[in-house]
């Protein structure tokens, strides 16, 4: 333990003795800093051990319901028009547009995407980098063995402030 510069103006302390007994009160008070450091640490750990579990209901919960709304608007898919999403009470439901690209073959592609210069596709870690392809046509995506699959993907937005004034 380092301590600061004082000027000294004689000790307070009498003798060795009561040296001592100073030694074992820093001794007990490092003691019972670490007693508390390691009741918190305890605490912190069956506080978020207790969370968890209270979060691991809550997303499943959350997640059932998300399979459940999805399983109904794709059941009932004309309902929602050619809008596509129905704004209800508490949030909106719908169809987005979301474009996946397929690689048959990464070693092709890569291969392919090499001997057409654009390597500006290829991450470093030696994978065709989608991002990039899906700027390039379907042409061109199919001379280095990509197809482009284009499908609506189901979605579901809770309107927070509408829950929020319901509760």
């Amino acid at each position: 333990m380092k301590l600061g510069r004082h000027k000294v103006q004689g000790p307070k302390l009498g003798g060795w003795d009561e040296v001592d007994a100073q030694l074992r009160v820093v001794g007990q008070c490092d003691m019972d800093l670490e007693a508390l450091e390691n009741e918190l640490t305890e605490d912190v750990n069956r506080l978020r051990l207790a969370a968890a579990r209270k979060a691991a209901r809550l997303q499943e919960k959350r997640d059932q319901a998300i399979r459940d709304v999805t399983e109904y608007i794709e059941a009932r898919r004309e309902d929602l028009g050619q809008t596509k999403s129905r704004v209800l009470n508490f949030g909106v439901v719908g169809f987005r547009v979301s474009t996946r690209l397929k690689i048959r073959s990464v070693a092709e592609t890569l291969q392919k995407l090499r001997a057409a210069g654009m390597l500006a596709c290829i991450r470093v870690k030696e994978e065709p980098d989608k991002e990039r392809l899906r700027e390039y046509s379907d042409e061109i995506l199919a001379t280095v063995g990509v197809a482009r699959k284009v499908e609506d993907a189901a979605f579901c937005e809770p309107n927070r402030e509408a829950i929020r004034g319901a509760a």
